[in-house]
């Protein structure tokens, strides 16, 4: 059940909705700091404002509608009902980037890689404070149920009302908003940073806020009771899908340049197989945990390891394509 915040004339105002208002207006203040310490004018931020939260809440609404269909007496429902449901993160994100894009390609802003970086750290903070709004209902929660007393409180677990009673299931969205924070004065330290760098390279950090999160999410999504799935799968999520198109595409990405860069073969093919092993490592320990739910620390453990090596071989693989080659002698 979602929690009502109070009720005006005919609308119920429910608690989750106003954390996730206050979620966009910590990311867009964020953005639009950010966005000026680039010594850019604020004015693109707050023009691509409107279209941007349009497509996400259409996209974001679709996606749900999609993977939980049976929530909605139908599409117009799902359009218009927005006490009825829930939002898909991937649609959020497709959203600002369709937005972003758009604006590039009708010239409104000069490079949407500078733009995307200034959005990345904003993003993390809006995910820090959005994911609180599961607090309030009973989404977000982890297939773990804690037995220990000890543990029946944040940041380990939330109780979660069944049909064969009270559970204390782990605290998902909590550990998730800790990640996004983590991850937001990452993105913040390394933006100062990056503004001292003469020569940088826009993009970068959107590059990594991306797989930083998709990994994340990847894990934290395999824990959630309540995965979004496509309809002809049920075994690999849509969250999963997507992130780990994006990790395989910046791989891709960072192979292709340090090969222009004349970065050595073997270099390059040992970061390709650390990924590989990686990805390998954390698509056994999904198979697994699905089978062997009383294991279920150890199997994620296993997937965070897998993780962490995919996101070492990108960072490797970066490295790389930044080296110039020596001139022949």
């Amino acid at each position: 059940m979602t929690q009502i915040a109070f009720v005006w004339e005919s609308w119920n105002v429910y608690w989750s909705g106003i954390v996730l208002a206050l979620a966009v207006l910590a990311a867009v203040l964020a953005a639009l700091a950010f966005r000026l310490l680039q010594g850019r004018s604020a004015a693109d931020i707050l023009l691509l404002l409107p279209p941007a939260l349009f497509l996400s809440l259409l996209l974001s609404r679709l996606l749900h509608f999609y993977c939980f269909y049976r929530q909605y007496a139908g599409l117009r429902q799902a359009l218009t009902d927005f006490s009825v449901g829930s939002f898909s993160l991937p649609g959020v994100f497709a959203g600002v980037l369709l937005t972003v894009l758009l604006a590039r390609l009708l010239r409104v802003i000069d490079s949407a890689a500078e733009l995307l970086d200034a959005l990345s750290p904003a993003a993390a903070l809006g995910l820090c404070a959005g994911r609180l709004c599961f607090f309030f209902n009973s989404m977000d929660r982890g297939k773990m149920t804690f037995r220990s007393e000890l543990l029946h409180a944040l940041p380990f677990s939330t109780p979660l009302e069944t049909s064969g009673g009270l559970e204390w299931r782990a605290a998902v969205f909590f550990w998730q908003s800790l990640t996004a924070l983590a991850l937001f004065l990452l993105l913040s330290v390394l933006f100062f940073r990056l503004r001292k760098t003469p020569r940088r390279r826009d993009g970068g950090l959107f590059l990594l806020f991306m797989a930083l999160c998709c990994a994340s999410e990847i894990l934290f999504d395999s824990m959630r009771y309540d995965s979004a799935f496509l309809r002809s799968n049920g075994f690999v999520s849509l969250v999963q899908i997507l992130g780990t198109a994006v990790l395989t595409a910046e791989l891709i990405l960072f192979s292709v340049q340090a090969a222009k860069k004349g970065a050595a073969k073997s270099r390059i093919a040992r970061g390709c197989l650390l990924f590989l092993f990686g990805a390998a490592l954390a698509g056994f320990m999904e198979y697994a945990v699905q089978r062997r739910g009383d294991l279920y620390p150890f199997f994620y453990a296993g997937m965070a390891l897998g993780l962490v090596l995919c996101c070492d071989a990108l960072r490797r693989m970066r490295r790389l394509k930044r080296r110039r080659t020596k001139p022949a002698q």
